[in-house]
């Protein structure tokens, strides 16, 4: 339907401009707030926890395998490898791979999994997300720090892939998909982290903790989250998975603004290049097997 198309497609953009602050704000936090990854992901968790609480309160809890998945793809094991990527290289090279990555192992596994199939142009739109995104990662291995960082960007795409699949495959309600990541992080997460730390993190500035509540815990685990779940509902994991393909470009333009990261033009070129196959796979006509069928319920 054209109509839940388009939702899907708002839903899409909604997540990938909050997203595309996550790897600013993250770096930043480790950086230059004197706080490390370990206080940033129990703040993202405590805070997002919280706010989801009353879902799984009314909801029903999601089966333990699924709900373990999950967590595993977007929940603090996600965060934590991502977060230790950005304390070594700059958030351009984050910005490219990760999404990148995760575009192509959600195709991969979309269609080994649920048996999604694509069309010629959003294969070639993917084709070209990937060979843009590998220039601008050339462009960018230069930086000191990079090369170790590689490997944890890309398993942070594998991992985001996995929550992209599974949420698909699962029809969950995408609150109840929130809501579950957030507490199941906060217990497997939050909990050791308190019997380790205690509470010493609310040592540091307060204006530091306040933007990593609001932005990590509200924006980016509950509003994005959602979001996506919607998006990848209404599009397919495949499809949904694109517009991860965005936050490249609005990581770097923040990078650029707020830590003066300077993108070359070299990697202009890749993320041209990649913007152009996120349009060939959005706007294209979807042949996915999921269309003969009911979209699951993302209400």
């Amino acid at each position: 339907m054209k109509s839940e198309r388009l939702a899907g497609l708002l839903y899409g953009l909604g997540a990938a401009v909050i997203w595309g602050g996550f790897p600013v704000v993250t770096r930043f936090g480790v950086t230059n707030s004197g706080l490390d990854m370990y206080d940033v992901t129990f703040i993202r968790f405590a805070v997002a926890s919280l706010l989801t609480f009353p879902v799984l309160v009314k909801g029903r809890w999601p089966d333990w395998r699924v709900t373990g998945l999950l967590t595993l793809g977007i929940g603090a094991p996600y965060i934590l490898v991502v977060s230790d990527g950005l304390a070594r290289a700059p958030v351009a090279l984050f910005a490219v791979l990760t999404p990148t990555s995760m575009v192509l192992f959600s195709a991969c596994l979309g269609s080994w999994a649920l048996g999604d199939r694509l069309g010629r142009w959003q294969l070639g739109g993917i084709a070209a997300i990937c060979i843009g995104s590998t220039i601008a990662a050339t462009a960018l291995t230069g930086f000191r720090g990079s090369s170790s960082a590689l490997g944890l960007f890309i398993a942070g795409g594998a991992l985001w892939a996995l929550y992209t699949v599974v949420a698909k495959g699962a029809g969950l309600n995408a609150w109840v998909a929130t809501a579950a990541v957030s507490a199941t992080s906060m217990v497997a997460y939050g909990l050791p982290y308190l019997t380790i730390r205690g509470f010493a993190f609310l040592d540091h500035p307060w204006q530091g903790l306040v933007v990593q509540a609001l932005y990590q815990g509200a924006l980016v685990s509950v509003v994005a989250l959602f979001c996506y779940s919607k998006a990848v509902l209404l599009l397919g994991a495949s499809i949904g998975a694109c517009f991860a393909a965005l936050v490249p470009a609005m990581a770097m333009v923040g990078g650029l603004l707020l830590l003066g990261e300077v993108p070359s033009p070299v990697s202009a070129l890749g993320l041209g290049m990649s913007t152009l196959g996120i349009g060939a796979v959005l706007l294209a006509p979807s042949r996915s097997t999921e269309a003969s069928r009911p979209a699951a319920s993302a209400t």
